[in-house]
């Protein structure tokens, strides 16, 4: 297996598909474990503060529901894509692609996300008043953790039917297409697990636009920060948070211009297709000297290749997304597309 892991779809909303010749395997993998956007994130509508760190899809589609009763139209969204998987046409080899490598770790893994929101903010004179707000951000990963045992179990087993096929000229085409069974057989329960130590970078700005007007837009905030921490293969996972983030001055909220600082740790346990999560993250105010705490519970479910639902429950530090003041109730539908990855036995 000299290559590995190509991009073989572009992304679609309905339909993922793949074509393969006598000498390539194809399979869909379920990657989809960090799915919060870094635009999302500096929006609040992700469904975390601090990200899991994992291996990217090349498109990830977010739908935020946060009102009561999750009865109206979902108004918040986000995308992330690689550009490395959805525009660059080239093999990457197995070596590089399983690396802990820092630079082998940033090429696979960098992404670019948008997000949308549109929310009523309480204005000082007016009230209520419609907003749109829309960011755009970065991530990469600086370490992804280690390939475990059993991963790399599985790609040992792909290897040796792959040299088994190549290295017998007479084989039959019954026995070949038995070859190919197994290797697809594996490939369906791969994942690519990673354990270990993980850390990601992100950085994401924000503009608003009051009274959903172009010509009122502004600067509304920016920032960026590191996340990561131990993944353990009993799956426990401890992550941390360090972030920097700009605010700027809205008079509208009567906000002033301000920096902040904010720390924060989650743990995580993974457990069939269910992850339930806990978060606690402290802001510290620097020019306005206020703090504030926000704290979420998370239950993340699998309902299918590349699909979760995610509900969130806690408190926010300003009263995004509120009910009585400053609970947060939201529920995420996520996607993943274009994780089909082809391993070939060319050189």
């Amino acid at each position: 297996m000299k290559r590995l892991l190509t991009l073989i779809l572009f992304f679609t909303y309905q339909l993922a598909f793949a074509q393969s010749t006598s000498n390539d395997i194809n399979t869909e993998i379920d990657q989809l474990k960090a799915p919060q956007t870094p635009a999302a994130v500096i929006l609040g509508i992700a469904e975390s503060e601090i990200a899991r760190p994992s291996d990217v899809s090349d498109f990830i589609a977010s739908l935020r529901q946060a009102t009561s009763g999750f009865t109206s139209v979902p108004l918040n969204y986000a995308v992330e894509f690689s550009p490395q998987w959805v525009f660059n046409k080239k093999n990457s080899d197995a070596k590089s692609f399983m690396s802990n490598n820092v630079g082998d770790n940033i090429k696979h893994s960098f992404t670019i996300s948008v997000a949308n929101s549109n929310n009523d903010i309480q204005s000082i004179n007016q009230g209520p008043v419609r907003n749109t707000a829309l960011a755009t951000g970065i991530r990469f990963s600086l370490w992804r953790g280690s390939v475990t045992d059993t991963t790399q179990a599985q790609l040992n087993a792909v290897n040796q039917h792959l040299t088994n096929k190549k290295n017998t000229a007479s084989l039959s085409p019954q026995d070949a297409a038995t070859l190919d069974g197994k290797i697809h057989e594996i490939l369906e329960e791969l994942e690519f697990e990673r354990k270990g130590w993980k850390l990601d970078f992100s950085a994401a700005v924000a503009w608003r636009f009051p009274d959903q007007s172009y010509s009122q837009r502004a600067l509304d905030q920016s920032g960026a920060w590191l996340s990561g921490g131990y993944e353990f293969k009993n799956n426990l996972s401890i992550l941390c948070l360090a972030r920097y983030q700009y605010f700027s001055k809205d008079t509208l909220i009567g906000r002033t211009k301000n920096n902040a600082l904010d720390a924060g740790a989650r743990l995580l346990f993974t457990k069939s297709k269910f992850t339930l999560s806990a978060e606690l993250v402290y802001r510290n105010n620097i020019d306005i000297e206020d703090q504030k705490y926000k704290y979420l519970i998370n239950l993340d479910y699998k309902i299918g290749d590349n699909q979760k639902l995610n509900l969130s429950f806690g408190k926010d530090f300003n009263g995004v997304f509120t009910k009585d003041g400053n609970v947060i109730s939201a529920l995420n539908f996520l996607m993943g597309f274009g994780n089909k990855r082809k391993v070939s036995d060319k050189a």
